[in-house]
């Protein structure tokens, strides 16, 4: 019986956990502009950073344009609540996604020991 109440438990909340990481792709779908970015407790104020915007499109490919007119395509997906990027050589890298509202997604990225949280808003075209 306990088993058996397992198994149903089990078969309910799994298509629930897959969902959330479709729901969270789709909701992604769109043109985000940088809007923050914090080094650990320092706020960035580099002017260049407005050229920074992140495009998702349906067939899960992403452009992340950035700085010093860098550029870079790949593929995404999300797990739980980790962005995966893996770019067009084969490096794939997750971000950790704080929040994925409807026009705002904010990123925690670790690299080198180094925190750094960048706000998004969608590109309202």
């Amino acid at each position: 019986m306990v088993m058996h109440r397992s198994l149903i438990i089990t078969l309910l909340i799994t298509p629930l956990m897959f969902s959330c990481d479709s729901w969270a792709t789709s909701r992604l779908v769109g043109t985000w502009k940088i809007k923050q970015v914090t080094d650990g407790m320092e706020r960035l104020n580099d002017k260049t950073l407005q050229v920074v915007t992140l495009v998702f499109k349906k067939n899960k490919e992403y452009v992340y344009t950035g700085t010093l007119r860098y550029q870079e395509t790949g593929v995404f997906s999300v797990k739980k609540n980790v962005l995966f990027l893996s770019n067009r050589n084969g490096k794939t890298r997750g971000i950790q996604m704080e929040s994925l509202k409807r026009n705002t997604l904010v990123l925690i990225m670790t690299d080198s020991g180094k925190t750094r949280t960048m706000i998004f808003f969608r590109k309202i075209t």
